[in-house]
């Protein structure tokens, strides 16, 4: 019903029949049903030079190129010599307690030295990974999933794979696990859980000619 200012008229006389207590706790219940729904803080990350920009959750962990020289070499998806390391999202590490939880993050790296048709095709060519259609920001790109594990470590991956602005892109979702779970009264993490917060950050990313974001929202 249109809340005109006869309707607000009625529900003030309403809200006077209603003892305070009751109002009190009505209004409380508002505020939290509020709250909860209220949209995570994010922070932006925009790189014009490889036009690529995206959301990521306030408490998350950005790593740019030459903050971790170290580091980078681990981080590659293509593993060429072309490869260059753009940007890489961490989860905190404390973010599944009691769980086999070690660390998840989002990988951003681009090779510009391949064209389109064997770009998509990456996975398929190097790892004999056939993956499936998808998009980002509404550009082709090929969905591909694979694992490994070593020395108690596990690693699940997702790795989109597409082709923009001269440049092919790869980006990684990695869940990191130690153990095999429910070992020590210690479960295995939510795998899907995992990925849709990660997921969440990839929905953000946009691939355009001036990759940028507007400032997001602080709360």
């Amino acid at each position: 019903m249109p809340l005109t200012v006869s309707t607000l008229s009625c529900y003030g006389k309403m809200m006077a029949m209603i003892p305070r207590p009751l109002i009190v706790i009505f209004v409380s219940l508002c505020l939290t049903a509020a709250v909860a729904q209220a949209p995570p803080a994010t922070k932006s990350f925009s790189d014009p030079v490889h036009k690529i920009s995206f959301n990521y959750p306030e408490d998350f962990t950005l790593m740019k190129p030459g903050e971790h020289p170290d580091l980078e070499p681990l981080d590659s998806i293509f593993g060429t010599p072309d490869e260059k390391f753009v940007a890489e999202v961490q989860m905190p590490e404390d973010a599944y307690p009691g769980t086999n939880f070690k660390a998840a993050t989002l990988t951003v790296t681009v090779e510009t030295k391949t064209p389109p048709v064997p770009c998509l095709d990456w996975a398929r060519v190097h790892d004999e990974l056939t993956g499936r259609d998808a998009r980002v920001d509404a550009i082709p790109f090929r969905r591909v999933e694979d694992g490994s594990g070593a020395a108690g470590t596990q690693y699940s991956d997702i790795t989109y794979y597409g082709y923009a602005n001269q440049t092919c892109y790869g980006i990684r979702l990695r869940l990191v696990t130690g153990g095999l779970g429910n070992i020590e009264d210690i479960k295995a993490v939510d795998y899907a859980a995992v990925m849709t917060r990660l997921g969440s950050i990839l929905a953000s990313v946009k691939l355009r000619q001036n990759a940028s974001r507007a400032p997001s929202a602080r709360h």
